[in-house]
C-alpha cells in the first residue's frame, strides 16, 4: 500500500492505485535467502529466494519487508465495548 509521504506515482510507474495487485508481491510458500543493496546510478536490490527446490535471483527496484499484522482483519465486532 502507498504511504502519505510515499505514495505510488503514476507520473513513474503509470499507475494511481493505492495497492499493488497480489500477483505483483505475492508468492506462497517462498523463503527469502537474501536480500543485497546494490548501488549503481540508482538503487537495485538483489534478491535471492527458494521454492520448491528451485533457487531464484531477481533485481528489483524497492523492497517491502512484512510481517503479516494485517493477514486478518480486526473488525470493530470483534473489539470489546467500553464500560463508562
Amino acid at each position: 500500500m502507498s504511504f502519505t509521504d510515499f505514495k505510488f506515482s503514476e507520473k513513474l510507474y503509470g499507475d494511481p492505485r493505492m495497492y499493488p495487485g497480489h500477483k505483483e508481491v505475492i508468492k506462497f510458500n517462498t523463503l527469502v535467502t537474501r536480500v543485497e543493496v546494490v548501488e549503481s546510478d540508482i538503487t537495485e536490490f538483489v534478491v535471492e529466494s527458494y521454492m520448491n527446490g528451485v533457487i531464484s535471483v531477481e533485481v528489483f527496484d524497492a523492497v517491502v519487508v512484512c510481517n503479516g499484522h494485517n493477514a486478518q482483519p480486526r473488525l470493530a465486532t470483534d473489539i470489546p465495548a467500553k464500560k463508562y
